[in-house]
């Protein structure tokens, strides 16, 4: 230390056994090397804590509002396959008179969706990992 300058922060490393007796002694020598200069002290894993709240708020709404948008994504997703089905009620009735399997049907009501669904997470992963990867820096 050059002059009258002190420093803003002196950390310690204290054990974990003792700790009421340890902060006794650090008191009393900062008191006799600063006498004019109160002791005033916290703890790095309380200081963290307090750092991380507003992230873990984030978080919870974060998941709480991620959640009721796939809910309702999905219940678009399936009134528009309900709607489809409907449409072609009559198609699948005639494929299902003529020998069509239930897995062939499904493959066909499914071909149109997985490769709109396919199209959007090939847009929605990229874009997330970048998000993701900006809110974590």
């Amino acid at each position: 230390m050059n002059g009258n300058r002190t420093p803003g922060y002196i950390s310690i490393k204290l054990g974990g056994s003792k700790l009421p007796q340890s902060l006794d002694v650090v008191r009393s020598n900062y008191s006799e090397v600063m006498p004019n200069k109160v002791f005033d002290y916290s703890f790095l894993d309380e200081d963290f804590n307090t750092q991380y709240i507003s992230e873990e708020r984030f978080m919870s709404l974060f998941t709480i509002f991620s959640t009721v948008a796939i809910l309702v994504a999905c219940l678009g997703l399936f009134g528009l396959a309900s709607f489809v089905a409907e449409l072609k009620f009559k198609e699948i009735g005639v494929r299902k008179v003529l020998g069509a399997s239930t897995s062939q049907m499904l493959f066909m009501l499914n071909k149109e969706f997985s490769i709109l669904v396919g199209i959007a997470m090939m847009n929605a992963i990229p874009a997330g990992y970048f998000a993701a990867d900006y809110w974590i820096q």
